[in-house]
């Protein structure tokens, strides 16, 4: 955006040099003033290629400062989703077992002995998969993962989703979900307990889409630009989050916005 203000602005200058040089003297231009307005038009030029080489020389660095804390986050998700997998692997490889259990139970008439097995473990069955939170399959799974840390941290979480569809890729969806829910929970497990929590909205209104995360927090976030400032030691490989999210908004042409104070903090996204 800087680059084609600057481009504007060369422009109207170029423009001007050239109108002054044609209408100088009523068109006529000795051969001292030519040179002189060549040369300054050829170093304005120069000027102008040096401008955009940087311009494009930073665009460049912030892609792929951006593509590292993508990959950076995929990396996390991966790894939590890896956990979750193998817990379900470990419960499919040990259902045979529990069939034969019950069986014998069955066999020997002791029905309640049975039944009681059965029921301890579906509990146990819908503690390891979690809650089915709407028909798609990636939100549920990105939100079973960040609740079981919600409920460690002894975050109140509340839900309201009414979406259908969402309108991107898959791992964009997961990307931004973990590194927005992340931030969220980061900041609610610094307030004491009972005032911290996170309420989650999302929703598909007519051909758009929103999503909207609120979460408490202990003091007003301090923002330098585009980027939020972390309090985190490290800085320059933390507060990462909103970045990466709005990488990936801007991706599919949608905006982002923040309303924030001492106590909460809120990210509207719209696609």
């Amino acid at each position: 955006m800087i680059h084609k203000k600057i481009l504007l602005a060369a422009n109207i200058v170029l423009i001007l040099i050239m109108d002054i040089s044609i209408n100088y003297g009523a068109g006529k231009i000795e051969n001292n003033y030519l040179s002189v307005i060549l040369s300054l038009f050829v170093g304005f030029i120069l000027f102008l290629i040096i401008i955009f080489v940087k311009a494009y020389g930073n665009i460049v660095e912030k892609e792929k400062f951006l593509l590292n804390v993508r990959n950076s986050a995929i990396q996390t998700q991966y790894e939590e989703m890896s956990v979750s997998y193998e817990k379900y692997r470990q419960l499919v490889h040990d259902e045979k077992h529990m069939v034969s259990y019950v069986a014998e139970c069955l066999r020997k008439g002791e029905n309640k002995t049975a039944a009681e097995f059965l029921q301890n473990f579906q509990d146990t069955l819908v503690a390891r998969e979690g809650k089915i939170w709407s028909r798609i399959k990636s939100l549920n799974l990105i939100l079973n993962i960040k609740y079981r840390k919600m409920e460690e941290a002894k975050i109140k979480f509340l839900c309201n989703l009414n979406v259908e569809y969402i309108p991107m890729e898959e791992s964009d969806f997961v990307i931004l979900m973990g590194n927005l829910l992340d931030n969220a929970i980061e900041a609610s497990e610094k307030c004491p307990e009972g005032e911290r929590f996170i309420e989650l909205n999302m929703k598909n209104m007519n051909q758009m889409f929103m999503l909207k995360i609120k979460n408490s927090c202990m003091k007003k976030a301090s923002r330098d630009k585009m980027r939020f400032v972390t309090d985190k030691e490290e800085k320059e490989k933390h507060g990462l989050g909103i970045a990466s999210a709005q990488y990936i908004v801007n991706q599919y042409n949608g905006e982002m916005d923040f309303e924030y104070d001492d106590t909460k903090f809120e990210v509207t996204i719209i696609v």
